[in-house]
């Protein structure tokens, strides 16, 4: 895996180690290098939170932006940032700050969406201004906050955040694709459609493996994220315990009979 992460994460749960925030921050010997991603609009508890994952080893930290579920808006955090720009790139500059000094290793990255409504497609505009404060990886989904994940994706949305990022930024601070990436040919066809997008994220484990074995060798962007989502790797195995070689996925330990493949990431 090139890189895993964890869910989003509240920095109140993070500091406080509670038990839904433990669980949620699960991680194994397999998940390296990893990145924690945190949600939240106080910028002293991000950065406490972003402090506590370095010190547990976290690799990356990322700011959700993007989230739309209710229990994360509320708090005026998730995709409830696309509607406060000022305020969201303050934030993630203090961050940004506050990693460079204590932690000049680990790179300060965020997911969004296009804008929380469909007439107030925010993202353009923002990720310039991300990307002029360090923020050094965007992630882009697709949709609008209110379209939550119904829909399809817009891939000349997409477009349009790539260009921006990269006028911002010359092309220094990569894109991940993000929406309705169900089987290889919707990756190619993502690519193909936002010609600079830089990564490839998958959307469930078969599909990592189809991914793994044709379409990033083939067209070979510069990075492939697979993100978690669910608390084991699976992994793909022949079995060679029957008259006929089986497919399936398999969790958890390695029995004695069959061929393992992976493990392997999903991602949404």
């Amino acid at each position: 895996v090139g890189l895993a992460f964890t869910d989003l994460l509240c920095p109140h749960g993070v500091l406080k180690q509670n038990r839904q925030t433990r669980w949620l921050m699960a991680t194994c010997a397999d998940d390296q290098p990893l990145g924690m991603q945190l949600y939240g609009q106080e910028p002293r508890l991000m950065c406490e939170a972003a402090r506590w994952a370095v010190d547990r080893q976290a690799k990356t930290i990322d700011i959700n932006m993007g989230c739309p579920v209710d229990k994360v808006t509320k708090t005026f955090a998730g995709s409830m940032m696309l509607c406060t720009p000022d305020h969201t790139v303050r934030l993630a500059e203090q961050l940004v700050h506050e990693m460079a000094r204590d932690a000049p290793n680990v790179p300060v990255t965020a997911k969004l969406r296009l804008g929380y409504h469909e007439n107030e497609r925010t993202a353009p505009a923002l990720v310039k201004q991300l990307a002029r404060v360090g923020i050094r990886c965007i992630t882009i989904h697709g949709r609008t906050a209110a379209m939550r994940f119904k829909g399809t994706v817009d891939l000349d949305g997409i477009r349009a955040v790539v260009d921006a990022v990269h006028e911002e930024s010359n092309a220094k601070v990569p894109v991940i694709g993000n929406g309705d990436i169900r089987t290889p040919f919707d990756a190619q066809r993502m690519i193909a459609a936002t010609v600079a997008l830089e990564v490839v994220t998958t959307h469930t484990e078969l599909e990592a493996l189809l991914l793994e074995s044709n379409l990033i060798k083939r067209l070979m962007p510069r990075y492939n994220v697979l993100l978690r989502d669910d608390k084991s790797f699976p992994y793909i195995v022949i079995t060679g315990d029957t008259d006929y070689p089986q497919v399936a996925k398999h969790r958890g330990a390695k029995g004695d009979t069959g061929t393992y493949f992976g493990p392997f990431a999903s991602a949404g």
